[in-house]
């Protein structure tokens, strides 16, 4: 059995757009795809868990430090 297994967790509520989703990988990453409509062009891309971390919070100390 994997250590991780596949979980999609989207921002919004399925099928409202725009829309995020972070996705756990059996390999230990993480994926981040943004969806912009349907029948849009999704982008994306791979983070390590640990990178993941860091990410997350410079975003959150962005997020405080500009209020």
């Amino acid at each position: 059995m994997p250590k991780h297994q596949n979980i999609i967790w989207p921002v919004r509520e399925i099928g409202k757009y725009p829309n995020f989703y972070v996705e756990t990988e059996p390999t230990g990453y993480l994926k981040i795809t943004a969806a912009a409509g349907v029948g849009q062009m999704n982008s994306g891309f791979r983070i390590t868990r640990r990178h993941a971390r860091l990410l997350a919070k410079r975003i959150n100390q962005c997020l405080d430090g500009t209020k």
